[in-house]
């Protein structure tokens, strides 16, 4: 089960319905707040976090900071188009505009 999280809907949508496509369950989230919650719904049965990094509220890098402290070992994406810093080894950046074959990859690494 993949946690989605964009706070642009478009990029939301397509991501979530080409996910689906290729078998996987998402849960769609359009904030941090929104995405926090989810995961502590749903939190035995999400093995992969994928999170744009600019957000209103919490961002994408403080998401995956907050839902890694309950479970250190799920896989964490963040999507950027600008972000330039260095990343702990347990997250994969992946930048924008990025490809569905691009995104595939990441999941599967």
């Amino acid at each position: 089960m993949i946690l989605l999280v964009d706070d642009d809907t478009d990029i939301l949508e397509t991501c979530q319905s080409a996910l689906e496509e290729n078998g996987f369950h998402v849960i769609p989230c359009s904030s941090g707040q929104e995405a926090i919650h989810a995961f502590h719904t749903y939190q035995e049965e999400i093995n992969t976090v994928i999170t744009d990094f600019n957000m209103p509220g919490i961002n994408g890098l403080e998401l995956i900071q907050n839902i890694s402290m309950h479970q250190p070992c799920l896989k964490t994406i963040l999507i950027s188009g600008n972000y330039f810093g260095d990343l702990p080894n347990n997250i994969t950046l992946l930048s924008k505009p990025f490809t569905f074959d691009a995104l595939m990859l990441a999941i599967r690494q």
